[in-house]
């Protein structure tokens, strides 16, 4: 992103979205060229005092004409209903505007910037709760990034992004400015609003407390709010519409440093890190002989992608643990922290046997039932498959169906065998569980959280043995990132037995739960098994929590971890028991599937249920 004073870009110090150096560096130069644009076709140089018009035009058409005047962008957007959603538009039409002219200006950026935006662009799945506005944005930035309509648009907005698209054109000229964006983004907004008025789709009144923060994954939390920001590009930075204010506002050397830069075609600040703390080392160096061609990369460029970052694990003390390192996503930085986590896999405690001696007898009922369902999900050893070429017998059927055939003077088919055919189930699932410290919360019955988690596993255990199918069990916590405890209640080689009951009755609250790590462990252990189907069903009693790693921050990584499970061929389904979890679910949760359980008392019955419909 480009800083508040319009003299730096600011980079990730390290990039790793690649598996090699040369697309790194291609990532590198392009996201500088994209900010540099930024620079130097005048998106900061736009003034509020040219805009007045349109703050009339916003003020009365949305009855705020007894408001302020608004003294930046960011205070424009907030006059309209919907200002996440006019944010966005900025955003989407602003950098197609860059872009297009980065690319008539400098030709040997166009391959780049058209295979980075095929990578980065991820479209949002409408099943996981997509509203119309946030689709036909999300085909918006589609369109804008080269992508054909008819793969970029579903047929239930075709029609609305067909003439929305029509009519963001002019954006797409060698004289677009950065006024005309906003003036057609309005012009667009409004359009959106006549278009979906027949659905009320922006007649609602929205629970936006509107900030003016980028539109990439670092855009604030979004829960039941009625617009979620486009948090699906990669390379390009965050726009700050607060920079974008009236003449007065501005000191005077920070326009001269918006004009030089931009006149000097967008130099560029490289800082080791992308925060505004750490600045161990600086360089400064004009971007305007690499953006044609791409020849070559400022020498900290060089040295950043050449660092040795891979730390050596280190050894455990205790021959029974073992220790693994994990990356972390930063949305700030929008990269990867390598091995950044460190992991602690270990037995579980041992505790008493009786209590899950107690709940055996308790519901052995209940138990039975479970039992007889899901042996009944085990398929037949083998199973018979009718009109083959050969096999062990003959299918009667077709042999007297041939032999009509041949008595009629035809020559008969020859597909008159059986053969028997092994049929498996072929799952492998893990089960993490999340034991911090909150679990020792007391729900309505009295009994802890924990206590019911512990419950619904002991039934899951009955259900998954009757079953065959390969499982293990995991409780994690931790405290900080170099120490996060994964509990192995029951891995998958090891046989159910007095070992599990113990370990399942030694469980208590333990610390913190650093979500992401956690995970990605288990991600790691289910890659290793062979198996058809491989779930990860993760347990959780509240969101993400370890420190610093809270809010946004952990939402993100979180969110990160399961996409890459998804990536990875691993299905996931997580189970949370916080009632109050609506605001955060849907940001966390949003690329798989999950539930609410709002009666914590009623985990152990629906927990094996869970499972029965992810596998059949």
């Amino acid at each position: 992103m480009v800083s508040a004073d319009g003299k730096a870009i600011v980079l990730p110090a390290l990039l790793r979205r690649y598996p090699t150096a040369e697309q790194n560096e291609r990532l590198y130069l392009v996201m500088a060229a994209h900010e540099a644009g930024h620079l130097e076709f005048g998106t900061y140089r736009l003034r509020m005092e040219s805009l007045m018009d349109l703050v009339e035009t916003a003020r009365r058409r949305y009855g705020r004409s007894h408001e302020a005047m608004p003294d930046s962008l960011a205070a424009l957007f907030r006059l309209y209903p919907h200002p996440r959603l006019i944010h966005d538009l900025w955003v989407v039409l602003e950098d197609a505007r860059v872009e297009f002219l980065l690319q008539a200006e400098y030709p040997g950026l166009r391959r780049d910037l058209a295979q980075l935006a095929a990578d980065a662009i991820t479209p949002r799945d409408p099943a996981h709760g997509l509203t119309v506005k946030e689709l036909i944005v999300d085909c918006l930035l589609r369109l804008s990034t080269g992508e054909s309509e008819s793969s970029a648009v579903p047929h239930a907005v075709a029609d609305e992004v067909s003439i929305l698209w029509k009519l963001c054109q002019p954006i797409l000229t060698t004289s677009a400015t950065a006024e005309a964006a906003v003036r057609l983004v309005h012009d667009v907004y409004v359009q959106m609003e006549d278009l979906l008025a027949p659905r009320a789709d922006m007649t609602e009144q929205p629970k936006e407390d509107y900030q003016a923060v980028g539109a990439g994954p670092a855009a604030s939390e979004q829960g039941a709010d009625a617009y979620r920001p486009v948090t699906n590009w990669a390379y390009r930075g965050q726009m700050n519409p607060e920079f974008i204010a009236r003449d007065h506002d501005q000191p005077v050397e920070q326009q001269s440093g918006l004009e030089r830069m931009a006149s000097q075609g967008g130099g560029s600040k490289e800082r080791s890190g992308g925060g505004q703390g750490d600045r161990r080392g600086e360089q400064e160096s004009t971007t305007g002989d690499v953006l044609g061609g791409g020849r070559s990369l400022p020498s900290v460029v060089d040295e950043l992608l050449t660092l040795d970052v891979e730390q050596q694990v280190p050894e455990s003390p205790d021959r029974s643990q073992r220790a693994d390192l994990y990356p972390e996503w930063d949305h700030t930085i929008q990269d990867y922290r390598v091995n950044w986590c460190r992991v602690v896999e270990r037995p579980g405690d041992s505790g008493s046997d009786e209590y899950v001696s107690t709940i055996l007898t308790t519901h052995r009922s209940a138990i039975r039932s479970l039992r007889r369902f899901f042996e009944s999900l085990r398929p037949q050893a083998f199973r018979r498959i009718a009109g083959q070429t050969e096999g062990e017998d003959l299918d009667i059927d077709a042999v007297v169906r041939r032999a009509s055939e041949q008595q009629a003077g035809f020559e008969g088919g020859d597909r008159i065998y059986v053969r028997r055919e092994k049929k498996e189930r072929d799952v492998a699932v893990a089960f993490l569980v999340d034991v911090s410290g909150s679990t020792g919360r007391l729900v309505e019955s009295g009994r802890r959280v924990i206590d019911v988690e512990k419950e619904g596993l002991v039934l899951l255990c009955e259900a998954l043995e009757a079953v065959g199918d390969q499982y293990a069990l995991y409780a994690y916590s931790g405290q900080g990132r170099t120490s996060v405890d994964v509990l192995t209640i029951k891995n998958f080689d090891e046989r159910l037995g007095t070992t599990t009951a113990q370990r399942l009755g030694g469980l208590s609250p333990r610390q913190q739960n650093r979500d992401g790590a956690a995970i990605r462990h288990a991600v790691a252990k289910l890659r290793a098994r062979e198996a058809k189907t491989r779930i990860l069903v993760l347990l959780s009693d509240g969101r993400p929590l370890d420190g610093d790693y809270k809010d946004e921050y952990s939402l993100e990584d979180t969110k990160a971890a399961l996409r890459e499970a998804r990536q990875q061929g691993i299905d996931s389904f997580c189970i949370t028991i916080d009632r109050d979890a609506d605001s955060y679910l849907r940001r966390m949760y949003g690329d798989v599937r999950y539930t609410v359980i709002d009666r914590v008392e009623s985990l152990p019955a629906r927990l094996p249920r869970i499972y029965q419909r992810l596998t059949t």
